[in-house]
């Protein structure tokens, strides 16, 4: 059995300590200390780390997520699950293909498979997500590389992405290799749900747009619900994830296990 490393080990614990915060929206330093078995002053070194990057807020001796909505913010969701996100995006990452114009999406697994493209040659992105634009910035490789096409419209501010009639327009008249996508919710029947009205809208105007469809999620993400559908797993050729499913569920497309 792989042993986690000691590295590997903080982020579990990290994503832990987030996921309890989130579920019970309220916890003292005292109960996270004994659910953890680690000390009070470690508690309160963890929560400070969390606080400064404006995922949580500390409060009466405890901690309680910053959330302006059902859905978590960018900062939450960029440190939950990330060992599992990490791993999901390197193999998505494995079926760009050079010379693929591909989209990305907004979300955080989604953006996880961009670090992974840097031996790929005449790769275009378009994408409407300011932080997949902002990490192929920081990678400084030559146009003949990676280039990065934005799809313009307006800020939606709890996913760091551009949304509208501007970005569907734009999405609308191209036709991609592949939609690289995730979202917050996957039904146990495999509907794929959001909870941001227009990011959806966005969504089913690139998979109708798109050669192949690449949704990525965590097993975190099986078994919720959101409002506003998707599309649903069959209908996607690559399905990677490290959930357990069913193939009556997947229907005809592949999906790759991590």
């Amino acid at each position: 059995m792989h042993k986690m490393s000691g590295n590997d080990q903080k982020i579990r614990r990290r994503e832990q300590i987030l996921a309890v915060i989130s579920q019970h929206g309220f916890i003292t330093v005292g109960e996270l200390a004994g659910r953890f078995f680690i000390s009070e002053p470690t508690v309160r070194r963890e929560l400070a780390s969390l606080e400064a990057e404006g995922v949580i807020r500390r409060s009466h001796g405890g901690a309680s997520p910053v959330s302006n909505g059902l859905r978590q913010p960018i900062a939450f969701r960029k440190t939950s699950c990330l060992v599992q996100k990490r791993k999901i995006g390197q193999a998505a990452a494995e079926l760009v293909c050079d010379g693929d114009i591909i989209f990305i999406d907004t979300s955080t697994t989604a953006l996880m498979t961009v670090e992974h493209l840097r031996s790929r040659y005449g790769v275009i992105v378009v994408t409407n997500s300011l932080a997949v634009m902002e990490m192929i910035a920081e990678m400084h490789l030559p146009a003949d590389r990676i280039s990065c096409r934005c799809t313009g419209g307006e800020l939606n501010g709890e996913s760091f992405g551009l949304v509208g009639s501007t970005a569907e327009q734009y999405v609308s008249g191209i036709r991609f290799d592949k939609f690289f996508f995730s979202t917050p919710c996957v039904s146990e029947t495999g509907r794929i749900s959001d909870f941001s009205e227009r990011e959806t809208y966005l969504r089913r105007t690139v998979l109708g747009n798109t050669r192949e469809s690449v949704f990525l999620f965590d097993a975190e993400k099986l078994g919720k619900e959101a409002v506003y559908t998707v599309s649903e797993l069959r209908r996607m050729t690559y399905i990677v994830t490290d959930a357990p499913l069913d193939q009556t569920v997947v229907g005809t497309g592949q999906c790759i296990q991590v």
